[in-house]
């Protein structure tokens, strides 16, 4: 194996043995003890390529692959899939927004401080909904347990689920 370099097959990404004369007798070749392999650098003013071993019974032209186009249940169906994924960020979004306003109210946060009254004020519109089910709490302190907040949450959460389930329900077939 002193004259041989190693290189990866395609097919298996496993090293095989091949000759100096594979590599190209032009590309400089580094020994490790009774191993020969190619320079990974390529020397000034030339870029460097990578070029698949290719194995001596199958042609060195790739074969020409066509991608079809989409049919109508299989673009609905990716379509809905992507709706359904944004739907789940959204909905996680929502989540930690609401877990994040219930515990700043919950530890008695200022509602000067600039994050807290950014929080307070773009969640207070999704929340209106639910503000007079359950009377707050109050702890001792500023400290509250708005909850409000988690009905909003579950209410929040069982909606978008019902819509992702609905939406799925769409493009599935029957089951009997």
């Amino acid at each position: 194996m002193s004259n041989q370099s190693l290189s990866r097959d395609s097919d298996d990404r496993s090293l095989r043995p091949h000759s100096e004369e594979a590599v190209g007798a032009d590309q400089p070749t580094q020994s490790f003890g009774d191993i020969t392999l190619p320079n990974l650098y390529p020397p000034a003013g030339r870029s460097m390529e990578w070029t698949p071993a290719v194995p001596q019974e199958q042609s060195s032209k790739p074969e020409a692959t066509t991608v079809s186009p989409r049919s109508a249940g299989e673009t609905a169906w990716f379509t809905i899939g992507k709706i359904n994924q944004f739907l789940y960020w959204l909905l996680g979004v929502l989540e930690v927004w609401f877990l994040l306003r219930f515990f700043l109210k919950l530890v008695g946060a200022r509602a000067d401080n600039p994050f807290a009254s950014f929080l307070y004020g773009t969640s207070a519109p999704l929340l209106l909904p639910f503000r007079t089910i359950l009377p707050t709490t109050q702890l001792p302190g500023t400290s509250v347990i708005e909850w409000s907040t988690l009905i909003g949450m579950l209410v929040y959460a069982l909606v978008t689920i019902a819509v992702i389930r609905f939406l799925r329900l769409l493009v599935t077939e029957p089951q009997v």
